[in-house]
């Protein structure tokens, strides 16, 4: 059985000297990136980082996003993503609800009172692992439906049950390279950054532009190697288009909006290989509730309800789902 923390199973990476993050230009090895999480976490139980505390770490589009939140879970707290071009006030906002009185990110950033710089020299530390399968991974903010900023707390082993449950559905089957296109304040950047780590795998970090230019990210894809990737609604289209049936991509999540079966029957028949896995549920259920595969080669004079939206499959283990009918009601959805 595996662990039931995101710590430890990222710790038990087979190969400390392959690629765990590519970000541009740079590449952290697993050594590196577990090297300089530690020098976080000891720099933050030092400073007296409780357990489970929150702690607000800047959500720049670089690597040393992960080596902060990777960090604050070793010390056994919990990672707040904060996007560092919000204004003050919506930061001071954030900072207040989540209780997050310490800051982790880069010193060049154009936030103040950064506790720990993560572009400081390291003291090259051993590792630490204070997490528990209760412990509080991280916290999330969403709106919901009232436009007010509510908080969402998600511990390690619903993640890991979250990982699981996919890897159950659509297994990799071998190195897990995947790519990271959601801003990390997201919840679905959890999936993409730790279907790789917790497997040993590499995630590569994108910039912005890239869930904008499908043409860009197809070509990434391809140029890269990524098997495992979640392509957001908005491109779903223009993917689509761009796509080739060489591509090496071998498992694709979807969601957050109903998707057109026609949409996803056009990539399934321009990558037979393709797995796409439809995500459904909302943030407090750790991302999705439920997963829907689709892989299998349909006979070409059977052909979906084009207009008609995607099946949100069967609730994952650990889970229960509810259907609101005319009766409100339990059902299997």
């Amino acid at each position: 059985m595996r662990a039931l923390t995101l710590t430890a199973r990222i710790l038990e990476a087979p190969d400390p000297e392959r690629v765990a993050v590519v970000c541009g230009d740079v590449a952290l090895t697993y050594r590196t990136l577990l090297g300089l999480a530690a020098d976080v976490a000891l720099r933050l139980s030092a400073a007296g980082v409780a357990g489970e505390e929150p702690v607000a770490v800047l959500a720049s589009r670089r690597p040393e996003f992960v080596i902060g939140a990777l960090g604050t879970m070793l010390a056994g707290a919990c990672f707040v993503p904060v996007d560092p071009d919000l204004s003050p006030a919506r930061r001071d906002q954030l900072l207040a609800i989540s209780r997050a009185s310490k800051i982790v990110g880069p010193a060049d950033s154009a936030v103040a009172n950064i506790l720990i710089d993560l572009t400081a020299p390291v003291s090259g530390c051993g590792c630490v692992d204070e997490a528990t399968p209760n412990s509080l991974a991280y916290q999330l903010f969403t709106s919901g439906s009232t436009g007010v900023p509510k908080l969402v707390m998600i511990e390690h082993r619903s993640v890991c049950a979250l990982l699981d449950g996919f890897e159950r559905v659509a297994a990799a089957h071998g190195p897990v390279i995947s790519t990271a296109v959601c801003p990390f304040s997201f919840d679905v950047s959890i999936w993409e950054l730790f279907v790789a780590l917790t497997n040993g795998g590499t995630v590569h970090i994108l910039d912005g532009e890239a869930a904008r230019q499908p043409n860009r990210l197809v070509g990434y894809i391809a140029k890269h190697g990524v098997n495992t990737a979640y392509v957001p609604p908005l491109a779903l289209d223009m993917f689509v288009e761009e796509s080739r049936s060489s591509s090496p991509l071998r498992r694709m999540l979807v969601g957050v909006e109903a998707i057109a079966q026609g949409t996803l029957q056009k990539l399934r028949e321009k990558i037979p290989h393709l797995q796409i896995i439809n995500g459904y549920g909302p943030t407090e259920v750790t991302i999705c509730s439920t997963f829907f595969r689709s892989g299998r080669r349909r006979s070409p004079n059977v052909r979906c309800r084009s207009a008609g939206p995607w099946k949100v499959g069967r609730w994952r283990s650990s889970t229960t789902n509810w259907c609101r009918l005319r009766r409100v009601r339990s059902a299997n959805c």
